[in-house]
């Protein structure tokens, strides 16, 4: 009853594209959830979830929604949608032992300065039937791994020069929106994507330009 985000998301689609049973789905019509983050992917998923039919989808964030880092649109199009927001709440536990039962949380506060947060010690235990873990999404391991020898950040995002745009430490291999720039927005993605071909084609013509110098 814990999952990612986005195997719920890959799995929703793989089900509308006719590749798996609607079975595979990992939440069911009735189910009372909860979707750990704040970003525009939590949101995606909790309206996801309204949509298939769900009792209660409930997004936890652990600050207040002004600092929560989705989209005020998408936020906005998710409350509308029927979506409940639990803010200042930081994941401590999940109860129940053959399956999840209940969310454990810390109530957070702010701090004086009004940007940081700490906790209260006062702990709630929020009954669900499902947990959806929609942070601390990172590039996929198998990418970035060794044997790849693809130089990345201190957070495990992908290094990429300005020219050409979006070639990687390895001659020839080019990466672009998310795996780069971190997740934000589909826009942001498909921008960087397109500019990152625009790099691809730079880089062929002046190979080929230098191969015919060579000739």
């Amino acid at each position: 009853g814990v999952f990612q985000a986005m195997y719920l998301l890959t799995n929703v689609q793989l089900v509308e594209n006719g590749e798996l049973d609607e079975d595979q789905i990992p939440v069911k019509k009735g189910d009372r959830v909860i979707i750990i983050g704040g970003g525009n992917v939590a949101m995606d998923a909790a309206r996801t979830c309204v949509r298939l039919g769900c009792e209660s989808v409930t997004v936890a964030y652990r600050r207040s929604q002004e600092q929560m880092p989705a989209l005020l649109s998408e936020y906005e199009e998710a409350r509308a949608e029927g979506v409940q927001f639990q803010w200042f709440a930081s994941p401590v536990g999940v109860e129940g032992k053959d399956k999840v039962e209940g969310f454990k949380y810390e109530v957070m506060a702010l701090n004086e300065d009004g940007a940081g947060i700490h906790g209260t010690g006062n702990f709630q235990v929020m009954p669900v039937d499902k947990i959806i873990i929609a942070a601390g999404h990172k590039p996929n391991a198998r990418l970035i791994g060794e044997g790849n020898n693809l130089k990345v950040d201190e957070k495990g995002y992908i290094i990429t020069s300005e020219d050409p745009y979006g070639m990687t430490n390895r001659d020839g291999v080019f990466a672009g929106g998310d795996v780069v720039h971190k997740p934000a927005t589909v826009v942001l993605a498909m921008r960087e994507a397109k500019k990152a071909v625009d790099g691809m084609v730079k880089y062929m013509e002046i190979k080929k330009a230098q191969e015919s110098t060579n000739q």
